[in-house]
């Protein structure tokens, strides 16, 4: 897909400036390209996956995501975050790996698994280091920071090529400083100029309480001169001159008592999108394997002129700066989805589906028509809609009301994060008045439980003391019995308010594991 290509080109997020006031970084290593130069299998193509360690941690990449294909452009983003300035330098390795077992069976952690040789000397894996500030690679191979390396295996058997980036980046908040940084219009046409307006929050997503020293915003992937800047403020809003097509780019940093904090570029579209009746890309932040892929669809019945309407793209402005940038609340309800900003990619459908809400016990809506093919890249669809009624989540796909960025967030919680409900007014303290909620447990770390035993056994991983369980059965004539140590009240997936121990490590595990090893 040509909507594809504009993420892979865009993907790398590259430094403003020397990171020397910087307290922690970011490294990652994206693999864009892995060719096999000799048969790995007979019969049949290789079934690549990478792994790569940054720093002492090691990311492994789904072994399922490519079967029987010796030539594939993966897109595989490795971060690893809060590395300290003071290290000097990281080594990084990169390993490719021949699948051998069949995805249905469980992993093999690659014991019959084959090691393709990346390396001109036969060492299979590729190893160097990585100096911090400024970036530059030394080592077992030669090239320079933001820029493709190439290198290729010459052993007597199973060699490879691969194509890669290397890249150092100032983190995208830190302790006591948030960045809030959004452009307007959404979705520009050519000929537009686009507002860019930077917010500097503290540690509690509060504004106007902090001064930063500098607020820059860049455009253009043009580090070297920020295109505006403001000193000693709390916010910043620059105007670009008229964007043209097919994309714009720009990124926002904020400077305060020497640590400085950065957006990472965002990919705009400009004009038609990239495949007709097809995805309109409107913040992309990277590779998609690296990123949750967030489409926003608008109801057909509240907005009968689609993802073109201007009242749909002003709502989705709104809703995502409510929803993400904490906006709505300036509350930690919204930190772990602020403080990871730079792991989603947002986009408006290219064509509107049909939200109906929970009828008769079972939620029903209905994505495009055009899901499954223009759409298939997407890890949750949002069906957008102004009418109130029950909201739910099935499938890759889940309802919100336009205004009610709240619901929003949970049925977030279900799709993609994989948290179940844990609402019931048989919860000794509950407020809620149902009990029929989508009780499952997902693993790993869930939220709630099959099993008491297991419920109790967690309890420690979660902070909490021992006999904090509770049990219910659900409604509907269920046997199931679930138990959670989440609160009663005052929680994410009770009453759409604070993520709490189990929601946070469940969120966490996704953007700061899964997705930081190219397995969005």
């Amino acid at each position: 897909m040509a909507a594809a290509a504009v993420v892979g080109a865009t993907g790398l997020v590259p430094l403003t400036a020397s990171p020397a006031e910087a307290l922690s970084v970011d490294v990652r290593v994206t693999i864009a390209q892995v060719d096999a130069l000799d048969s790995f299998e007979e019969p049949g193509d290789a079934d690549f996956y990478g792994v790569v360690t940054i720093d002492g941690t090691t990311r492994t990449s789904d072994q399922c995501q490519f079967e029987d294909d010796d030539n594939i452009t993966p897109g595989w983003e490795f971060k690893k975050e809060g590395i300290d300035l003071s290290e000097g330098s990281v080594t990084v390795s990169i390993e490719i790996w021949d699948d051998d077992d069949p995805c249905d069976e469980p992993f093999s952690f690659r014991g019959d698994d084959d090691q393709g040789d990346i390396t001109p000397n036969g060492d299979r894996t590729l190893t160097f280091d990585v100096a911090l500030a400024p970036c530059a690679i030394s080592g077992g191979i030669s090239g320079n920071c933001m820029t493709n390396i190439q290198s290729a295996g010459t052993s007597d058997d199973d060699n490879a090529s691969i194509v890669f980036q290397v890249s150092v980046a100032e983190p995208p908040s830190a302790p006591g400083q948030n960045i809030r940084c959004l452009h307007d219009p959404l979705w520009p046409d050519p000929g537009e100029t686009v507002d860019i307006r930077v917010e500097y929050l503290d540690g509690n997503l509060q504004p106007d309480v902090k001064i930063a020293d500098r607020i820059q915003v860049f455009t253009g992937n043009n580090l070297a001169t920020p295109a505006g800047e403001v000193l000693g403020d709390e916010e910043f809003t620059f105007t670009t001159p008229p964007v043209s097509g097919p994309s714009f780019s720009y990124a926002c940093r904020l400077v305060d008592d020497g640590s400085p904090i950065w957006t990472g570029w965002r990919t705009v579209n400009v004009g038609p999108p990239p495949v007709t009746g097809g995805a309109v890309p409107v913040m992309l932040t990277g590779p998609m394997r690296s990123r949750i892929d967030v489409v926003l669809i608008p109801d057909r019945d509240d907005y009968p002129n689609g993802p073109g309407s201007q009242a749909f793209q002003d709502d989705m402005a709104e809703l995502v700066d409510q929803a993400y940038f904490a906006q709505g609340d300036n509350t930690a309800d919204a930190s772990i989805l602020l403080t990871n900003q730079d792991t989603f990619n947002f986009w408006l459908a290219g064509a509107s589906g049909d939200a109906r809400g929970v009828v008769d016990d079972k939620c029903e809506k209905d994505p495009p028509a055009s899901w499954d093919s223009l759409h298939s890249f997407a890890d949750v669809g949002a069906i957008i809609h102004i009418a109130s009624f029950r909201d739910c989540a099935s499938g890759n796909t889940f309802s919100a009301e336009q205004n009610d960025f709240r619901v929003f967030r949970h049925e977030q919680g279900h799709r993609p994060f994989g948290l179940a409900d844990e609402y019931c007014f048989k919860r000794p303290g509950s407020n809620s008045m149902l009990c029929d909620g989508g009780y499952f447990q997902a693993d790993p770390h869930p939220n709630i439980y099959e099993d008491g035993d297991a419920c109790e056994a967690d309890l420690a991983n979660l902070g909490r003391a021992g006999g904090s369980c509770q049990q219910w059965t659900e409604d509907g004539g269920g046997e199931d019995d679930w138990e959670t140590s989440e609160p009663v009240n005052g929680d994410l997936m009770v009453n759409n308010t604070t993520p709490q121990a189990a929601d946070i490590r469940r969120i966490d595990w996704m953007l700061n594991t899964q997705c930081a090893s190219g397995n969005c």
